[in-house]
């Protein structure tokens, strides 16, 4: 289904998305075709890395597109207990999943193990993270030069833990946006 920003921030803040769940939002974010010009505005990008460029964001939920450079990868890292849908818009990407063995639900002491693999995710394949299932690492796939990602959180996520696999720890991070464009939020917030 083709639609474009306005339209998505629309449809999502019409159903709620922790009220219809993750199947709902899920099949959405399969089936949403947003072109590339639409988030353009939105976009930001870090050599070696990437960002985090806020399209939209209320009580309920947030809406991100992420600009992932070459060989650009996530810490591991939780969702803070929140619900997390991920597209591709443009590109590839591996995502490597992890389970809790122990702690890992607040900063210090905490093993992880590698849960799933998913290598080649691409437009319509969304993956969806929570609860036991919410630790990954997200990856541009090898070969891709540029992917570009949507994000619904719900609710509005401000922390994480991010994991370090070989000390057997994790810590608390703060997250922050890497562009907000007030007047290209208010061209959409109707």
């Amino acid at each position: 289904m083709r639609m474009d920003v306005s339209q998505l921030v629309r449809t999502l803040r019409g159903i709620d998305p922790l009220a219809y769940g993750p199947a709902t939002i899920g099949t959405l974010m399969r089936d949403v075709r947003i072109g590339l010009g639409e988030v353009e505005p939105f976009m930001s990008v870090r050599k070696g890395g990437y960002t985090r460029n806020l399209v939209y964001a209320d009580a309920h939920f947030e809406l991100m597109v992420l600009v992932w450079d070459q060989d650009a990868t996530t810490a591991i890292h939780d969702h803070a207990g929140q619900h997390c849908w991920f597209t591709a818009l443009s590109g590839t990407f591996d995502l490597q999943n992890y389970r809790r063995v122990s702690g890992g639900r607040a900063p210090g002491a905490a093993r992880i193990a590698p849960a799933e693999t998913l290598r080649g995710v691409s437009i319509g394949e969304p993956d969806y993270r929570h609860g036991d299932s919410d630790i990954h690492r997200v990856a541009v796939a090898p070969g891709c030069e540029q992917a570009i990602s949507l994000h619904v959180y719900a609710n509005p996520l401000a922390t994480c833990l991010v994991f370090d696999e070989e000390r057997g720890v994790c810590g608390l991070k703060q997250l922050k946006y890497d562009t907000v464009a007030v007047d290209r939020l208010a061209a959409i917030n109707p």
